[in-house]
Formats: structure tokens, C-alpha cells, sequence
């Protein structure tokens, strides 16, 4: 899997995957390490480093040349690095709200590709939340909403970028490209969630606490929705036709959930 996403065509989202992937790792190995399987801690992070070699040889006759290559083109020279403005988490629940990125005449600035990259949509989110609350306790879903984290603060944090800037090869690296793995651990955290609702685990906190949550998110939908629905009087009629249309898929989705 790691040499196929290696393989994928943009050398740095190898390098996300990897720190991802080293994160997770790390999360791993400590849990077991802290529970007194030293062995199964070291065995773990020996598992993954071997997995991570193993990807590295498969690609090794492209990456060499390529990293060879790479290093003296216009990649090597390009933008500085840059992430993602707070506005942009707008768009893990809404994924057109700036219009589609697959067509220049609906786009609703300079460019939207990386931030639609962003959507993963309202019942994921709900679903990533409920595996943190009924499965905390397990390491995979500590691991991967710590990693979650990490790539959010790289994304939004711009003071951290600042640092960045003054790295060598990092000073150009295209950050936005993270958004892909952010997806990957909201949508692998989803999965756990789901699964732990089928399981009917943490049962007495979903009849404890299942009204005000419902009632919480519901408020909270609303007022998201009337900031974003009337945020449209700087935008020409077309743009603002576009805006308030990304509202239809959210709106059927969490209708079909409901009933």
C-alpha cells in the first residue's frame, strides 16, 4: 500500500504518509510499551519500519532518478510553502461551498482544489467524534485522531509555516496535498465509529447523552448554516447561486440518515 502511494505521482504526499505513518507508529509502540509488552512495543515498531523499507526498495529504480531530477526542476523553486486559512474547515462539511473545482468556471476564487479535497462530509464527522467517545480506549483510534491533529495544526497553523520557510527543501513544499491524508485517518476514524455502534459499545453514554448531543449539533448545524447561507452579499448572483446550492447534498444526506 505504502509503494502504491508512493507511486501515486506527488513525492510529497510520500512524505505526509510517512510521518503519518511514523505517528501512528509511535502511538502504537507506546501503548503496548506503557502496558508492560516491551516486546510487542519493539516487535511493533519493527513491523512498520520494515513495511516502510520494504516500500522504499519497491520504488527505489523511480524514486532515485526521480528525487535526482526532482531537485534540479522548477519544484525545487516553486511557491513558498503555504497552508490553509481557518475559513477552509468549512469545506469538510460543505464540498462545493466555493463551487466545484472540476470546471474553472464554477470556482469561487483563485483556486479550490485543495480545500474541496477537504470534504468528507457531516455523517463522517459525527461518525470520527462517536469512535473517540465509545473507543477511546483503543490505541488505533488514539493513534490516528493524534495524527488527525498533526495535520490539522500543519494545514491551519500558519505561525508554524513561518518556521518552515527557513528549512531547506521544505521552504517549497506543497502542504495543501496533506488534506489527502487528513481524509484517510477522518474516514478510517468513521469506520471504527461505525463499527462501534453496531457493537452497541458505550451504550449507557449513547441513552445518557444522545439528547443534548442531538440537541448541541442541531444548534450548532443552524447557526453554521445561517453564518454560511448569508454570506453571500459580496458575491455577484452567479457566485452566489453556486454558494447557497452546496447546501443540497448535506441537506438530503443528513435527511436520508434521519430517517
Amino acid at each position: 500500500t505504502l509503494a502504491f502511494a508512493f507511486l501515486e505521482g506527488e513525492p510529497q504526499i510520500a512524505a505526509v504518509l510517512v510521518g503519518v505513518l511514523a505517528v501512528y507508529a509511535l502511538v502504537m509502540a507506546t501503548y503496548l510499551w506503557r502496558s508492560g509488552g516491551r516486546r510487542a512495543a519493539l516487535s511493533t515498531a519493527l513491523d512498520h519500519g520494515l513495511g516502510l523499507l520494504a516500500a522504499a526498495a519497491l520504488v527505489a529504480p523511480i524514486y532515485l532518478p526521480g528525487i535526482q531530477l526532482g531537485l534540479a526542476s522548477s519544484r525545487n523553486a516553486g511557491p513558498l510553502i503555504s497552508g490553509l486559512p481557518l475559513y477552509d474547515l468549512s469545506h469538510l462539511l460543505f464540498s462545493d461551498y466555493n463551487g466545484l473545482p472540476t470546471s474553472l468556471a464554477t470556482i469561487i476564487g483563485p483556486d479550490n482544489l485543495y480545500v474541496s479535497m477537504l470534504y468528507v462530509g457531516t455523517i463522517t464527522l459525527v461518525l470520527a467524534v462517536t469512535a473517540l467517545a465509545l473507543w477511546r480506549q483503543r490505541r488505533e483510534v488514539v493513534a490516528l485522531t493524534l495524527a488527525a491533529i498533526v495535520l490539522l495544526a500543519l494545514l491551519f497553523a500558519s505561525p508554524l509555516l513561518s518556521i518552515f520557510r527557513h528549512i531547506p527543501l521544505l521552504d517549497v513544499f506543497r502542504l495543501q496535498l496533506a488534506t489527502t491524508a487528513l481524509d484517510l485517518c477522518l474516514a478510517v476514524l468513521a469506520g471504527f465509529g461505525a463499527q462501534a455502534l453496531l457493537a452497541k459499545r458505550g451504550q449507557r453514554l449513547v441513552e445518557s447523552w444522545y439528547r443534548v448531543g442531538v440537541a448541541l449539533t442541531a444548534c450548532c448545524l443552524l447557526v453554521l448554516g445561517v453564518l454560511l447561507v448569508f454570506n453571500v452579499s459580496h458575491l455577484p448572483p452567479p457566485e452566489s447561486s453556486l454558494r447557497t446550492g452546496s447546501f443540497l447534498w448535506p441537506t438530503i444526506s443528513l435527511g436520508a440518515c434521519g430517517i
